[in-house]
């Protein structure tokens, strides 16, 4: 199976954790199908976790997806970056606003997926390291059929100007997927990811990867950097290489 825009490996991948306070030093399958976890807002009225927005999803993702000692299942480097990130993803709207916890929608790189994914991710450490990339902005294979797709519509929305890494989507796609997705889905950017292995995180701070081209991006909306954007370049400018 293949594994597959302001701030963000290698096969056996280091802790995000770890990773992250290194590179700002540097610059100064069962699937779950979980019930709905209900909250109360301010107005004391119910608020599902799969409720159709960006609030909810940033939320459910930050609070199911999250480091451990023998785990990290990060997807986004903090609220902010997931609130800038998210509404670039597609909504599928819902008669009630809610996004059926019956029904995963897989393969359709949508806000809908991504929400039951993250809800499905709170079962416990095994189903957070199969959902959260899923739940991803990469959408782990499962939701979006092409991991390279969202990185470099992603990139090319935030890495703009000075910053920009590609002169365009295509340059991305070529660069991320040579072949254009024939023989089997060749990619430029291998994208690590494994649910059977807690080493493989879904971002990365090195290695010639998707993974790591990834964790840049969000590293250039987390810290205004730009020299995170030069990162998921087809170079990776000394960072994002073998």
């Amino acid at each position: 199976m293949k594994r597959r825009l302001f701030a963000v490996a290698a096969g056996v991948a280091l802790p995000l954790v770890s990773a992250l306070l290194a590179c700002n030093s540097l610059l100064g399958i069962g699937a779950a199908q979980p019930e709905p976890d209900d909250a109360s807002d301010e107005a004391g009225d119910q608020v599902s976790s799969y409720t159709l927005s960006c609030a909810n999803y940033c939320s459910v993702i930050n609070t199911n997806c999250t480091p451990s000692p023998t785990v990290d299942n990060t997807e986004y480097l903090s609220a902010d970056v997931c609130a800038t990130i998210c509404p670039e993803f597609e909504r599928v709207a819902t008669p009630d606003g809610i996004v059926d916890p019956n029904e995963p929608t897989p393969m359709t790189n949508t806000l809908n997926c991504r929400i039951w994914h993250a809800n499905a991710a709170q079962g416990g450490s095994v189903e957070a390291h199969t959902h959260c990339p899923h739940a991803g902005p990469l959408g782990g294979n499962m939701c979006g059929s092409d991991p390279c797709i969202e990185f470099c519509n992603l990139d090319l929305a935030f890495c703009t100007g000075d910053a920009a890494a590609y002169g365009s989507i295509g340059d991305c796609m070529n660069a991320c997927e040579p072949d254009g997705g024939a023989d089997g889905g060749y990619m430029g950017y291998p994208y690590n990811i494994n649910p059977a292995d807690p080493e493989v995180t879904d971002l990365a701070s090195a290695g010639n990867t998707l993974n790591c081209r990834m964790y840049h991006l969000e590293n250039f909306l987390f810290t205004g950097l730009s020299v995170h954007c030069s990162h998921t370049s087809l170079s990776g400018n000394g960072v994002c290489v073998n």
